[in-house]
């Protein structure tokens, strides 16, 4: 999904419509149907414009980024980084391959605050003096796991965009559409401060339903918030914004009494991404 990148409204507050990039972890390509010489082709060949996984050692980066360029995909650096580790050597990765971004699941959910700030303002110092934009992901189990705590770290940092994934706060909340109260405003909140979405969708329940399994109503509210975080972004003057499918296998997967998986992973992929490639046409994000 295309708009014309950075087409400026008379607006004097420097609207653009962003260019829309769609996404695809690496993670949700079922092993067994990846190309062994290269494990991007299925994702372009589907028609996502980008990846998102982990940033190679320094000793894959060429490979890596050699195997990017033939599929004509952008990368998303995606990471988890525990309390104890050093997140500069992440960073150089992820510039070494040519990163867009790096979003991160951050643990430190039962750090201060004062260490919250701390690692927070080294984040974006980091992304910052590596050319590597970092965004905060919304995550259970992290620091970002509660709403409420989440709104107050972006009132202390201005400066700090996030990496959206709202499945883990539809749970918290146990929403169900139609979404409203508080916790729809403190969703909308969170939506205007991201630069990137993970794109995944539940009943209110699961962290992850198969797409047969969510209404068409919740459904709607997921793909209502994803288009005004976009809109949001171009407020701000961003000239483009990601959504990532992030459908995980395993231990993400609903499965049945027997323990048996539920649905198809990579095809609601795809056709999670004909959603929001109808839903987030340009036109209806100027």
């Amino acid at each position: 999904v295309h708009s014309t990148t950075g087409r400026r409204s008379s607006d004097k507050t420097m609207n653009v419509t962003p260019q829309i990039h769609l996404h695809c972890a690496l993670s949700s390509v079922p092993p067994q149907t990846r190309s062994e010489g290269n494990p991007f082709l299925q994702i372009a060949a589907a028609g996502f414009g980008g990846v998102e996984c982990a940033p190679p050692s320094s000793a894959e980066a060429s490979d890596f980024k050699a195997a990017l360029e033939a599929a004509g995909l952008r990368f998303g650096a995606a990471v988890y980084l525990p309390e104890t580790e050093d997140p500069e050597p992440i960073f150089e990765r992820a510039a070494a391959v040519g990163a867009h971004y790096l979003e991160g699941q951050i643990d430190g959910y039962w750090q201060t605050e004062s260490w919250i700030d701390a690692r927070t303002r080294q984040l974006i110092r980091l992304g910052q003096q590596y050319g590597v934009p970092f965004y905060l992901e919304t995550h259970r189990g992290r620091y970002t796991q509660d709403l409420r705590r989440t709104l107050e770290l972006l009132e202390r940092h201005p400066d700090l965009l996030l990496c959206g994934d709202f499945s883990h706060y539809t749970v918290s909340g146990e929403l169900i559409a139609p979404w409203t109260g508080m916790w729809r405003k403190g969703l909308y909140q969170v939506a205007e401060k991201c630069a990137v979405i993970h794109a995944r969708m539940n009943a209110g329940q699961r962290v992850q339903d198969p797409l047969l399994a969510v209404p068409l109503n919740q459904q709607q509210e997921f793909l209502e918030l994803w288009a005004f975080a976009a809109r949001a972004a171009g407020k701000r003057g961003q000239p483009s914004f990601t959504l990532t499918t992030e459908l995980l296998p395993t231990d993400y997967q609903y499965r049945d009494k027997l323990g048996v998986p539920v649905g198809d992973v990579w095809q609601d992929s795809l056709e999670l991404r004909k959603k929001i490639a109808h839903y987030l046409h340009p036109s209806s994000l100027e």
